[in-house]
């Protein structure tokens, strides 16, 4: 495997036309930590398989269509845009947790799409866009469901209560609903980064990742119960062996795969909420995913070496 030249993404933010707007009027705008817990996740794949973290590339999703590196087989996980487009032919993407909700992306880059399918995407509904296209494509879930599980119980039995803005804001309805016992322990985590820096500098992307590295490793080892509006909270929390509580204030399809798993609540039903729970089984969700990927890189690794001899 050491042959083959692995990637993961990176997140300069670039080519974010909101991002930077939100600059210009406030002079500054908030990382999405979510992305940082799927580089994370697929870093963490791929040293379990056996490479070193030293050979693991670096590829910002938001400069994509501009790379001008050495050839690279790149986990394409998360959300892509247009502005994505096209992806350089030194690229050879490894499809897991892709997701795009642009039309308009699939139709454009559809013969693309099927030269490297089947596309395994992070929802239903990912894959359903595809599959009207005529792509073969298929749901593996999001990647950061593969982090390692805990090995041991919380040392401080925190209650944490972890939410973003936008879709990601906790609905205040909910906090009524908690117990009293677990307020009494409760800390409130922001799950973004204030940043005026626009596009990221490679200092400031190394920087983020590990402070979301630091938050993964709080949640592993502090939390009794989370609480949380966000996808790559609790998707990474199910992995970990976490107890997790997802409360939105709808329903996105995004986390179509994820209800398959867990209830995902609303303000209307948060009286319903079950406080008491332990860690979710998954099942065998997390081990197909690092099949698939695992088969992939195989794959991958085989035309390799056929162009090397």
């Amino acid at each position: 495997m050491a042959a083959l030249n692995l990637a993961v993404l990176d997140f300069s933010y670039a080519s974010t036309t909101k991002s930077i707007e939100t600059v210009k009027q406030n002079s500054f705008y908030s990382v999405n930590l979510g992305d940082n817990a799927q580089t994370i996740a697929a870093r963490s794949i791929l040293e379990r398989l056996g490479v070193p973290a030293s050979e693991i590339a670096r590829v910002d999703r938001d400069t994509l269509p501009h790379y001008s590196g050495p050839s690279v087989a790149l986990i394409m996980n998360g959300v892509f845009y247009e502005r994505n487009f096209p992806v350089p032919p030194s690229i050879t993407p490894i499809f897991v947790g892709f997701c795009t909700k642009s039309t308009e992306l699939v139709a454009q880059h559809r013969d693309w799409f099927i030269q490297h399918g089947p596309v395994g995407c992070r929802d239903f509904a990912t894959a359903a866009l595809m599959r009207e296209a005529g792509i073969d494509a298929f749901v593996t879930g999001c990647i950061t469901m593969t982090l390692p599980r805990r090995e041991q119980p919380p040392r401080r039995r925190r209650f944490l209560v972890v939410h973003g803005s936008g879709s990601g804001l906790l609905p205040p309805a909910v906090l009524k609903h908690i117990p009293a016992r677990l307020m009494d322990r409760a800390e409130f985590i922001y799950h973004r980064l204030p940043s005026n820096e626009i596009p990221l500098s490679t200092a400031s992307r190394a920087w983020i990742e590990n402070y979301e590295q630091h938050l993964l490793h709080r949640y592993r080892d502090e939390a009794a119960l989370v609480l949380t509006p966000l996808l790559h909270v609790a998707s990474p929390c199910l992995g970990m062996g976490v107890p997790v509580i997802v409360c939105r204030r709808d329903r996105d399809s995004r986390f179509g795969f994820l209800e398959g798993l867990m209830p995902i609540h609303t303000p209307d039903d948060a009286d319903k909420i079950r406080w008491n729970i332990g860690a979710t089984d998954i099942g065998t969700a997390a081990e197909t995913l690092i099949e698939t990927l695992t088969n992939a890189i195989a794959r991958i690794k085989q035309g390799w070496d056929k162009e090397l001899r």
